[in-house]
């Protein structure tokens, strides 16, 4: 194995018997293996509980935008919606555009990470063009933990969908 210079990483050389995803592995921890066994069971539990309420928030999000994207966009706002598995394909003045979610656990505790890609024609690859956050309060927040938007703001799924598009179209910074 050679160290990559990255703490914890190490690249698999091909002759060392095992070939784990991309030849990259993470090394292990005594401080890995310190915790009590029923102690995670129950905060993974948590974590569960945590991410369904986070889906529940964004699933109703998601489902209201059916309601007024046709009306307000000049019907220049598409997207089918698949509010099960809280997954959004759309188009805005025909560039197309991609939500995918997963849990994130954070310190605080798991909430739903959603992913705004789009497809590089360059690179024929999805490329992502922002991520945010939903706590299971319903609050959207950056992946740096500031608060976006309110779970208390009346307007909270219009000003997603608004800066979603924003993105989509590049009219925004994209924080770098």
């Amino acid at each position: 194995m050679r160290n990559s210079g990255n703490v914890g990483l190490n690249r698999v050389d091909s002759g060392a018997g095992y070939s784990p995803i991309n030849g990259w592995c993470c090394k292990m921890h005594k401080a890995d293996f310190d915790y009590e066994a029923d102690d995670f069971q129950i905060q993974i539990s948590r974590w569960v509980r945590e991410y369904k309420r986070s889906s529940k928030h964004f699933r109703e999000v998601i489902e209201h935008w059916q309601g007024f994207a046709p009306d307000h966009f000049n019907k220049e706002l598409e997207f089918s919606i698949a509010p099960e598995q809280c997954l959004v394909d759309g188009s805005i003045i025909g560039q197309k555009f991609s939500i995918r979610t997963s849990m994130s656990v954070k310190s605080a505790g798991a909430c739903l990470l959603a992913r705004v890609t789009v497809k590089d024609i360059l690179l024929d690859a999805e490329v992502e063009l922002a991520a945010f956050l939903v706590s299971p309060e319903g609050a959207i927040f950056s992946q740096e933990g500031e608060q976006l938007v309110d779970r208390h703001d009346d307007l909270l799924g219009y000003k997603l969908l608004i800066a979603i598009t924003r993105r989509v179209l590049g009219i925004t910074s994209r924080g770098e």
